[in-house]
């Protein structure tokens, strides 16, 4: 941390002898951040929170305790500070911590106390990204699974830019009795506060149903009408919110369509669906097929049987990680998608990514917190240099449990508790940088180093990153100084010599203004 980042801090904390070793499990310390979340925003809102220090036993204990600032690639600000502490049994001490940071971002504040070590976070953020219509940014949610806030949840995911939230109201929940349907008051809650903040559901017709087919996926005529009036019920219900339905979530994998993925029957459902849906709402979008990564041969035997004929767009989920998306072939494989949307004569489709993500397990499937806000960046700015794209859905928003080495936990761009993670922080820079802004080239800069540019009314912004470290960014230009712009929102000016910029990159993007 640099002088004064924290400062003053631990003078109501009294001193005694150290025991050396971990501390006892009754020591706990929690971080209470000022604003709700952490999340703070503006020069005017600088961070700040008090950490509580609780013993739970019987007799006061002493203990080292260690605190540090980390960025947000959690790389040490500064120096920790160190301090015995004498902790007494049922008085638990608060300090403030009177944080400032001379730059925007997202920051851990690591405690240490013996050989127990825990992180609390905060971002500290220029300003929330608007959202508007035609935005191609969103993320998913589990209101389905009643695992968020309302509102506190969608307002935090329209300040990061999302524009867009894709969840589902599964069949099962819905027609608990044939021909009876009820709905949850917390789904209306939800659908209700999404419509005030201008964010668009899609939402899952998905799963079975125990009072059709003993809750197999649908396959009989009977299932398929019971899911057609499901579908019809929702949309009746949510239409003043929601136009936008996806049919089913992956069904290639078992987990997910049973007893086995099929792909006539997943046609055949298609095939019930679409005329149901658009008799209900003529002007709703149906997406289809929605495979767990990009299946082409599923994807193709829906095609064969006409079932691109029963959809407005189709989804897929390109999944990547550890890889970052660059060396894993991304455009490539969209390119491969859209070919055979040509073969089967409805290249007119617009493909819309409903999963991708870069979970920050513990473990070789899981990449570093920094890394995967720079990899979702960079996987989102790949597809929208790709005409045929049209909406990018991250999974997911918050991550489901608070085990560090557990892949279904660590997906979400915010922590378990609600608290931010670097990927919050560079979505909200993205969709601000990119406000109503299109992709219109891409720039040869070099092997390794992409440079895409998108322009819009209030002007152009180049992307800008390296898939290989060190990399310089030449870029020709008649500006003097141009504006660069980080991955978590910091401006600085930057000089331009004999027409020429020469920006040093890394795997972060960055984003130039003015430099045309």
């Amino acid at each position: 941390m640099t002088s004064g980042l924290i400062g003053c801090f631990f003078l109501l904390l009294g001193c005694g002898a150290v025991h050396g070793g971990a501390p006892p499990a009754a020591v706990q310390v929690r971080f209470e951040p000022a604003k709700p979340g952490g999340y703070f925003w503006g020069k005017k809102d600088g961070p700040a929170g008090t950490l509580v220090f609780s013993n739970h036993a019987s007799a006061a204990i002493n203990v080292d305790i260690s605190v540090g600032v980390l960025n947000h690639r959690a790389e040490p600000v500064g120096e920790p500070l160190r301090m015995p502490t004498r902790l007494e049994p049922g008085k638990p001490v608060e300090q403030k911590l009177p944080l400032r940071p001379e730059r925007f971002g997202v920051y851990f504040i690591e405690v240490q106390m013996g050989e127990t070590r825990q992180r609390f976070s905060l971002a500290w953020l220029p300003e929330p990204a608007p959202i508007w219509p035609d935005s191609p940014f969103g993320v998913c949610t589990h209101f389905g699974q009643h695992k968020h806030k309302v509102p506190d949840t969608l307002e935090l995911i329209a300040r990061m830019g999302a524009a867009w939230i894709r969840d589902e109201i599964s069949w099962g929940g819905v027609e608990r009795k044939k021909g009876q349907y009820t709905f949850d008051k917390y789904f209306d809650q939800y659908m209700e506060a999404a419509g005030k903040l201008g964010i668009r559901p899609l939402i899952l017709f998905d799963y079975g149903n125990d009072l059709y087919g003993k809750g197999e996926s649908p396959r009989t005529p009977e299932a398929f009408v019971g899911f057609a009036e499901y579908c019809r019920q929702l949309m009746r219900r949510y239409g003043p919110v929601c136009r936008d339905w996806e049919v089913w979530n992956e069904p290639n994998i078992t987990v997910f369509w049973k007893p086995k993925p099929n792909v006539e029957d997943y046609t055949s459902l298609m095939k019930a669906v679409y005329p149901a849906a658009k008799a209900a709402n003529p002007k709703a979008t149906i997406v289809g097929v929605c495979t767990a990564g990009t299946d082409f041969k599923f994807i193709e035997g829906v095609l064969q049987r006409d079932g691109g004929k029963f959809m407005d767009a189709i989804s897929v989920h390109p999944y990547r990680y550890p890889r970052p998306p660059e060396a894993s072939d991304l455009l490539g494989e969209m390119g491969r998608l859209k070919a055979m949307l040509d073969q089967y004569g409805v290249g007119h489709l617009k493909v819309w990514l409903t999963e991708y993500g870069y979970p920050t397990q513990q473990d070789p499937r899981g990449v570093a917190q920094h890394r995967s806000a720079a990899y979702l960046v960079r996987t989102s700015l790949l597809a929208l240099s790709l005409p045929y794209i049209e909406r990018l859905f991250i999974y997911d928003f918050q991550d489901d449990g608070p085990d560090p080495k557990y892949n279904e936990h660590n997906f979400g761009v915010i922590r378990f508790d609600g608290s931010p993670k670097p990927a919050y922080a560079a979505h909200c820079t993205m969709a601000r940088l990119l406000y109503r802004r299109r992709f219109i080239r891409a720039i040869r800069a070099g092997e390794g180093v992409f440079a895409y540019e998108f322009a819009g009314e209030a002007g152009r912004v180049l992307a800008a990153w390296t898939s290989k470290e060190p990399a310089t960014l030449f870029l020709p230009t008649a500006a003097r100084r141009v504006t660069v712009t980080d991955l978590m929102g910091n401006e600085r000016v930057v000089a331009a010599a004999d027409s020429r910029l020469a920006l040093p990159l890394t795997e972060e993007p960055v984003f130039i203004a003015g430099h045309d």
